[in-house]
């Protein structure tokens, strides 16, 4: 058996190991095609365009959130991710327009979280005036208990 001096086994190993790291490694980080999201059940009912003297507004008309906020003078800028609406239109993704609350009754240490993100029920739209672009009931997409 051939002995190797002890600093050249090392360097050895060192290089063995690293070629070992990287030929596992590369695989992984290959491109993977990724398939659309397919939209979730806040897009079903489609969108309410709205016109300020400054913003273009898009709604999502079950959620009444913000779907799209551009400026007047940069439409092709979105104060929303916009982009990605239909990736994140599943229950759990936060929207400009939802709202978290956490309430706990009396002298209780045990704090109740509630949330319009949580279950996407449509809600029930209420009349507007011309001071009030939308409103809404929000109670169909909170739990009953609130």
């Amino acid at each position: 058996m051939i002995q190797i001096p002890s600093p050249r086994r090392n360097l050895w190993l060192l290089i063995v190991m690293i070629s070992a790291v990287l030929t596992t490694s590369l695989p992984a980080q290959e491109n993977q095609p990724k398939t659309p999201p397919a939209p979730g059940p806040m897009l079903a009912d489609g969108m309410i365009k709205l016109d300020t003297p400054e913003f273009n507004v898009m709604l999502v008309r079950s959620s009444q959130t913000i779907a799209a906020l551009k400026p007047k003078v940069a439409p092709d800028f979105d104060f929303t991710p916009g982009d990605l609406l239909v990736a994140r239109s599943q229950n759990g993704y936060f929207h400009l327009g939802d709202i978290t609350l956490r309430l706990r009754s009396g002298n209780s240490e045990e704090w109740k979280n509630y949330s319009t993100s949580t279950s996407r029920t449509p809600v029930k739209v209420l009349p507007t005036s011309a001071a009030v672009l939308a409103a809404a009931d929000l109670s169909p997409t909170l739990p009953a208990d609130i």
